[in-house]
């Protein structure tokens, strides 16, 4: 039963990590952009040194410290589709790198956010038991204010490694205590526009930048403003298949197990009138009634853009739009099928089947 649950489970997360974890990184970067890598070099322009983001042909994204070419330092890696090697059931990693491999203290965390292990990492390996204090930790993507933020959470602060695109438009990345930005980060304005500097109580002072920087940064806020938009949407929208994948293997388990649903008082009624042992239907109606603003809104907004298509930037940003509105109904037939699964009944909305 045991290697059945297991074999089953890595199923499925390959499935959904193989479908998404392109995503984030194609999101970062954008999908017809050839490079792959955003950063700081050395002195003659020919190595990876100091801070910058980098994807890798399997998808995975690497945020964090370079030292001549080789991860080193500290560092966050999403790997959703390979995992993070020698730790089971892992797929990011928030912590100290030496020449490529995991050295040091680091956190572990699987698809649903959850401490996997917490602890010292000896030649890319965990070398200790899994310490208590990961408990309170977890790695989200989640709307904060205005902004979206990829990174760690300790309670309902963000603490820790974290990556933050600003509703300005601006890739922000760095350290965070008790929700606020300190020491040494990184801020993108566009992959070649970029700072780097120190965060003193969330105060930013620019101490290197690239040579484009040093144009009116304004100019690029403006000019970016629009497309960051689309790519902070549509992070946002990977995101709920990266945090969905950990609540479906969940649902797996406990039916493998012989769970199921659960007579019982108080909670949602079921449709057969039982309580399921997931999720109660006001949180699956809350999602889905979430998603279905998002596809109702982007729907109308593609309908305005495609009617007053009069510029180049009006025509992509229609098809960008478009885009949004299959990976929100995609959402929305996840988050219905996941209640109908635990024995919820949620309508249909007809954004969900809505097309032009």
């Amino acid at each position: 039963m045991a290697s059945k649950l297991f074999a089953i489970m890595a199923l499925f997360l390959s499935i959904c990590a193989t479908a998404n974890a392109q995503e984030i990184s194609d999101i970062l970067f954008g999908q017809n952009n050839k490079e792959n890598y955003m950063g700081q070099y050395n002195y003659n322009g020919k190595r990876k040194n100091g801070f910058g983001i980098e994807r890798y042909k399997n998808g995975a994204v690497y945020i964090g410290d370079f030292v001549e070419n080789e991860i080193s330092g500290r560092g966050m890696l999403i790997s959703l589709k390979k995992g993070i090697s020698n730790v089971d059931g892992a797929f990011v990693y928030v912590g100290n790198w030496r020449e490529g491999k995991k050295s040091g203290r680091g956190v572990c965390y699987d698809a649903s956010g959850k401490v996997v292990y917490s602890g010292k990492f000896v030649n890319d390996k965990p070398s200790e038991s899994s310490s208590a204090d990961g408990k309170n930790r977890f790695f989200v993507i989640k709307d904060i204010g205005k902004n979206l933020y990829l990174g760690e959470m300790s309670g309902n602060r963000q603490d820790g490694f974290g990556l933050t695109l600003n509703e300005s438009g601006e890739i922000v990345y760095g350290s965070m205590k008790n929700g606020v930005r300190q020491g040494i980060g990184m801020v993108f304005y566009s992959p070649e526009v970029w700072e780097v500097g120190r965060w003193t109580d969330g105060k930013f002072s620019a101490i290197k930048n690239s040579q484009k920087a040093n144009a009116d940064i304004a100019s690029f806020r403006a000019s970016n403003k629009e497309q960051n938009r689309i790519m902070r949407e549509q992070l946002f929208a990977a995101a709920e298949n990266f945090a969905q994948a950990g609540l479906t293997v969940t649902t797996m388990v406990n039916e493998i197990k012989g769970g199921g649903a659960s007579s019982g008082d108080g909670g949602d009624e079921a449709v057969d009138g039982s309580v399921p042992s997931g999720k109660s239907k006001s949180y699956y109606q809350a999602q889905y009634d979430k998603w279905e603003s998002k596809a109702r809104n982007t729907y109308n907004d593609r309908v305005r853009h495609k009617v007053n298509a009069k510029t180049v930037g009006d025509g992509r940003v229609a098809t960008s739009d478009a885009k949004l509105l299959r990976q929100y109904q995609k959402a929305m037939r996840q988050v219905r099928l996941q209640a109908q699964k635990e024995g919820f009944s949620i309508p249909q909305s007809e954004y969900e089947t809505a097309s032009f």
